[in-house]
């Protein structure tokens, strides 16, 4: 064999390596691996001791690093592999922190297999949730076997990848290579931003707001709980909808490259759009019954009904906002100075709106405002950045 053909061999094995690691981790841990864990701890916390509120936390301290490690991970290793299997430009940089991810992952998950009875270390992440942590408690162990051993697997075949991608010189192969690696950080970026404040810290900072509000905290439970927990479209983690549809852009980047950015930013967005609409109306058709069966207060179901509209308006904008970012990140037309200035603006916007909604308005009406407010900061911050891409048409 030639060498030009040896190391494309090797690039394709790099490939294979990458969709097997991919494949393990989305059958195997899952992405909602930790939060499944809290779900089913919330659900069974009342036959336990209290002092199990230390294991719940310590999951949930781990859910939120894992969140981000799984979206970088998963979103590099299927852009490297249609960007290898499509020889487009800028697979050797996703293809190398694709295999990174999937390796501090494994690892990420290895330790918390092995921590997981350490009182210590439930002590500490416990810690960021509780002022006091002193109390005497069992440690749990919701981490099966499995998890190990599928972790110990990508820990293996990422370090096996990452030899067999240094040696294939994919970076000095021109139809591989990266012309400017600042849209690659930028996309990093935005998935980083995603991952801590859209789908954590935010959740977080609503539930502090709504908390002195008893029918806006017991209508917020009931809503994230029994309505969205475990239902798939409308709880997806978002990394998957901005991972489709980022791939299926460079899949068709020839049509594509020939719209105006406006153009493009429609297109990318009528998939999510069309999917998550429909999947409201099928849920709202069949929107599992409240009263009598959860709870017998009026005011709570009311605040429910309010707050599942703008819910849904939330996590559709959501989506949005983060597929336009990404592909005129992807296509090269967008600046990392507005680039900060529509995630900033979108994260400030966010918090300083739903404060004023929590503190002037109470009943019924305050969830569903909240939601409302991050809503607005989406649609101002996408209307900043389209309006920012027509004025360079």
């Amino acid at each position: 064999m030639k060498k030009e053909d040896i190391l494309f061999v090797r690039i394709m094995s790099v490939a294979a390596m990458l969709a097997a690691m991919t494949l393990i981790l989305i059958v195997g841990p899952g992405s909602t691996l930790f939060r499944n864990i809290v779900y089913n701890m919330n659900h069974n916390l009342a036959q336990t001791e209290t002092t199990s509120i230390y294991n719940l936390y310590f999951y949930q301290g781990l859910d939120g690093i894992y969140t981000v490690l799984m979206s970088v991970s998963l979103f590099c290793a299927v852009m490297a592999i249609v960007m290898i299997l499509t020889k487009y430009r800028g697979a050797d940089l996703y293809a190398k922190y694709a295999i990174i991810g999937m390796i501090v992952t494994s690892v990420y998950l290895i330790a918390a297999y092995v921590l997981q009875g350490n009182v210590a270390i439930h002590r500490l992440i416990a810690g960021m949730y509780l002022d006091d942590v002193s109390g005497s408690f069992e440690t749990a162990h919701f981490m099966g076997v499995g998890v190990l051993i599928c972790a110990i697997f990508v820990l293996i075949l990422g370090i096996l990848a990452w030899m067999v991608l240094k040696s294939s010189r994919i970076n000095k192969m021109e139809k591989f290579q990266t012309v400017d690696s600042r849209y690659f950080y930028q996309t990093l970026l935005i998935i980083v931003f995603v991952s801590i404040y859209t789908e954590w810290i935010r959740v977080r900072l609503l539930n502090s707001m709504v908390a002195d509000n008893v029918i806006a905290n017991t209508a917020n439970g009931f809503l994230n709980d029994y309505y969205f927990s475990k239902n798939w479209f409308l709880n997806i983690p978002y990394v998957w909808f901005y991972t489709i549809v980022c791939a299926l852009g460079v899949l068709f980047r020839g049509r594509i490259q020939l719209m105006k950015n406006s153009q493009k930013c429609i297109v990318f967005a009528v998939l999510p759009t069309v999917i998550i609409l429909v999947r409201s109306i099928i849920f709202d058709l069949n929107r599992p019954a409240l009263f009598g069966v959860l709870t017998l207060d009026e005011s709570v179901c009311d605040a429910v009904d309010i707050a599942v509209i703008f819910y849904i308006v939330t996590y559709l904008t959501d989506i949005l906002l983060v597929v336009f970012a990404l592909t005129q990140c992807l296509f090269g037309n967008v600046s990392m100075n507005k680039l900060l200035l529509v995630l900033c603006g979108n994260l400030l916007l966010g918090i300083m709106i739903s404060l004023i909604f929590s503190k002037a308005v109470a009943g019924t009406m305050m969830l569903g405002l909240c939601y409302l407010a991050y809503s607005i900061a989406n649609v101002i911050t996408s209307v900043l950045l389209l309006w920012n891409k027509r004025q360079q048409n």
